[in-house]
């Protein structure tokens, strides 16, 4: 490791409480950059305790009640006419893939057992996107079938 990159290394870290095991090894054999470490070390000991802007009163937890209230998650939504455009191209290409050349070739050259795994990827790939369509509008299908069906979902 190179002194510019082991002193850069170290300004990256958040807090010394972990430091790498390669940087630990640099820092034990060369006296440059470990006296430059325990110099920055000093430093920010001194800018953490000689702060300007004291405080007699903990104002920590009111500045963290104000970000969490102004930070608000906003929801991004894709629209109904989206979801199904996307689900009929992934419906239709596993049904057209047995028509395709490439499809045929490969079934010619290795025979019918291609199509099973092929079939089991394809079922996957359907199956992981109903999962992310069930998971992403789940209350909008669950008030959909609380209006038009008899049976109640909990």
């Amino acid at each position: 490791m190179k002194c510019s990159k082991a002193v850069e290394d170290y300004l990256k870290l958040e807090n010394n409480s972990h430091t790498p095991f390669v940087l630990k090894l640099h820092l034990m054999f060369c006296k440059g950059c470990r006296n430059e470490v325990l110099r920055l070390k000093k430093v920010f000991h001194l800018l953490k305790d000689d702060s300007v802007y004291k405080s007699p009163y903990d104002i920590r937890t009111s500045v963290m009640d104000i970000i969490r209230s102004e930070s608000v998650y906003v929801v991004k939504t894709i629209s109904g006419f989206k979801w199904v455009t996307i689900g009929s191209i992934i419906f239709f290409s596993i049904l057209l893939i047995n028509f395709s050349d490439s499809f045929l070739w490969l079934k010619d050259e290795f025979g019918s057992d291609y199509t099973i795994p092929m079939s089991i990827v394809m079922g996957f790939i359907f199956s992981a996107y109903s999962a992310v369509l069930i998971g992403c509008n789940y209350e909008s299908i669950k008030k959909y079938l609380e209006l038009h069906y008899k049976w109640k979902i909990k």
